[in-house]
């Protein structure tokens, strides 16, 4: 066997068990290189630098890369070797432990023919802190850069070090309190006189971990007579409008939330007083109620008495209306019925069209019931459908036409009539007590109906 430079294995002789590694049981008389690669082309370890408080430990990871490009976790393969034991040993299983004093060291690892070195530095732990707590027998130290040391005893894990190993000196937690940002939904609020809304604060974390703080942080108003906060962090306003300020604090994070209190405008559409509660529509066709509401009857998701305005969670104006058809073409005689839709300031849609309201400009042409129905007179014309719901109004255009009287085919049955237009399409009239006429109905006719489906 011959390993060159290059970490390239080659062999040669006597092969019938395969022993040259090249793949074959054919003995050679010249050197084959062998499938077997020992030499490393690239050693590394992670992390490649450590930095340690005193008495801590940080294991090292130790991979090879081959000529191949291939690689291998060869950390317990390595050797190790410290150059300052007593600032920082390392163990067979390239485990680095800092000892108690601060300082540097290097750590050599050689596999093969490849050696790497790894600096190591150990440093005291800050004194700088901004809370202390001591326990029966271990004491928590919160520093201003928001890590967690403890130190004492910790067989229960109490240090949170990851381990339960009893700590001489401080040890760095496995827990970070403090958060690098504070964010809060939303983050400024707008409210009228006696409403609420709720915060939400999210802390993220060093790590890019997010957290939702809401019941952790706490809370303050600057002015609590326009707008108080309580400690889940709900905002109330008061009765008198202006703006005040919420401050949010989460620890050593703070962020402050602006709140506007504006009145309830006045400019109402529609008002209705029941027996002891008011209930207001506004021209934005949002929906204001105050007065007794021990069964709900304000709708503000509450069973509150108001002694002053506060917004239903009914919105009773739409945004759009829309009606289909958006236009209307009928022979004499025939119907169509209207779908009518509200479309809402949220998004939401309805079909509204029991709840409109209807009205024909020349009925005598197109006649229109409350459900929406358009029913053509004997007279050709136009006519215009005007559709109403709330503060929303369209108009549905509705034309009139006579049946063409250019026929293709005409048959007479013993008391009603069929006849076939140049369009293809079906028309009847006559008797129809057993639907004959096919137009979806048993009534008589004395004039040409479509029949459905054509």
């Amino acid at each position: 066997m011959l390993v060159k430079e290059d970490g390239t294995m080659w062999a040669w002789g006597q092969n019938e068990k395969g022993q040259l590694g090249d793949g074959t049981m054919q003995n050679r008389s010249t050197p084959v290189e062998s499938m077997l690669v020992i030499s490393a082309k690239q050693l590394a370890a992670a992390p490649s630098t450590v930095l340690l408080p005193p008495s801590q430990s940080k294991p090292l990871k130790v991979t090879a890369t081959y000529a191949n490009g291939s690689t291998q976790d060869v950390t317990t393969q390595a050797t190790y070797e410290s150059s300052h034991p007593e600032i920082a040993a390392v163990d067979a299983t390239g485990v680095v432990t800092s000892g108690t004093k601060a300082g540097t060291a290097t750590i050599t690892v050689r596999y093969y023919d490849q050696t790497i070195t790894v600096p190591i530095q150990v440093e005291e732990v800050s004194t700088r802190a901004k809370r202390l707590s001591a326990g029966g027998s271990h004491t928590l130290l919160v520093k201003e850069d928001g890590t967690v040391w403890a130190w004492g005893q910790n067989e229960k894990g109490q240090l949170g070090d990851g381990t339960t190993q009893n700590r001489s000196t401080p040890v760095k937690s496995m827990l970070v309190i403090s958060a690098k940002q504070l964010t809060a939904a939303p983050s400024t609020v707008l409210l009228p006189p006696s409403q609420s809304k709720p915060l939400k604060v999210t802390a993220t974390y060093a790590n890019g971990s997010t957290q939702d703080v809401t019941t952790q942080a706490t809370y303050e108003s600057s002015h609590p007579e326009i707008a108080a906060v309580n400690a889940t962090g709900v905002i109330t306003a008061g009765g008198t409008p202006g703006t005040a300020t919420i401050t949010v604090r989460y620890y050593d994070q703070t962020i402050t939330v602006p709140v506007q209190v504006k009145e309830v405008a006045t400019q109402a559409k529609r008002l209705s007083a029941g027996g002891s509660h008011t209930l207001l529509v506004k021209q934005d066709g949002t929906m204001w109620a105050w007065g007794q509401n021990e069964k709900g009857q304000l709708g503000d998701g509450t069973m509150q008495n108001r002694s002053t305005p506060v917004k239903s969670m009914l919105v009773i104006s739409a945004k759009q209306l829309t009606a289909a058809p958006s236009t209307v073409l009928l022979p004499p005689s025939q119907s169509k019925p209207l779908k009518v839709t509200a479309t809402y300031a949220n998004g939401s849609t309805q079909d509204v069209t029991t709840q409109a309201t209807y009205e024909s400009s020349h009925p005598e042409i197109a006649a229109v019931n409350t459900t929406g129905v358009i029913t053509a007179g004997g007279t050709p014309g136009t006519a215009t459908i005007t559709v109403r719901y709330y503060d929303q109004t369209i108009t549905v255009p509705v034309q009139v036409k006579e049946v063409a009287t250019q026929a293709k085919r005409l048959s007479a049955g013993g008391s009603h009539t069929l006849l076939v237009t140049e369009d293809g399409t079906v028309w009847a009239w006559g008797q129809n007590e057993k639907g004959q006429l096919g137009d979806g109905t048993t009534i008589n006719r004395p004039v040409p109906v479509k029949t459905n489906g054509q």
